[in-house]
């Protein structure tokens, strides 16, 4: 038996945010085999970046086997001035636990969110290291859109006399093109004193059958 149930940031406790963070970690260790497994600290901080982002509505779902988690749907209503017809989310299932009506079962939660705030468009993402993710969205009728690279630069390996020569270079290769930095300043805490106007907590837990 599968449980879903709303994931709130703001009302999370110490064994919500244990739970979900080594659901994080056997994701990501998936999504992103080459990366070291998040802390505890990390995921607070990224939890509460996302509710702090501007946005009309966040909304949250975890999938529990037991009280393991083994799936997660983030449902994300922008501000899209000149897009009123766009929403994004975020849908994971682990390997183990996929092929069993779970992922159809978020999409749902998905598609009802879009219909309740006038969105025809779901934006989403796959990643090539899942290639069942890309299969999945196919068969839902998703049309492949944008296509990106992740590029990771190991510094311990990186030879530090190449970047002047980089620097150099690029006053001439890249002179049309400028480096900016986004800097993001957190003063207060997820679980007392995040925004609640960017939450709205959800209907009671529903329950998938495997």
């Amino acid at each position: 038996m599968y449980t879903i149930k709303p994931i709130d940031p703001l009302t999370a406790t110490d064994d919500d945010f244990a739970t979900a963070l080594t659901y994080s970690n056997l994701i990501r260790s998936e999504l992103f085999p080459d990366d070291p497994p998040r802390t505890l600290a990390v995921l607070e901080k990224s939890w509460q970046e996302m509710m702090n982002f501007k946005r009309e509505k966040t909304l949250g779902w975890s999938v529990l086997h037991g009280n393991e988690q083994v799936g997660a749907l983030w449902a994300f209503v922008e501000f899209y001035e000149d897009n009123r017809h766009l929403m994004s989310i975020e849908l994971n299932v682990l390997k183990e636990h996929r092929h069993k009506g779970i992922a159809k079962q978020l999409l749902e939660l998905a598609l009802n969110v879009a219909e309740e705030e006038k969105r025809t468009h779901i934006i989403s993402w796959t990643h090539s290291t899942i290639p069942g993710g890309a299969t999945f969205a196919e068969r839902t009728g998703a049309k492949r859109g944008l296509e990106g690279h992740i590029n990771q630069l190991e510094l311990n390996r990186l030879d530090k006399t190449l970047i002047s020569q980089w620097l150099n270079e690029a006053k001439y290769k890249a002179k049309d093109f400028s480096l900016d930095f986004w800097t993001i300043v957190i003063i207060r805490t997820v679980r007392e004193h995040a925004p609640t106007t960017h939450v709205t907590r959800s209907p009671d837990s529903r329950h998938v059958c495997c």
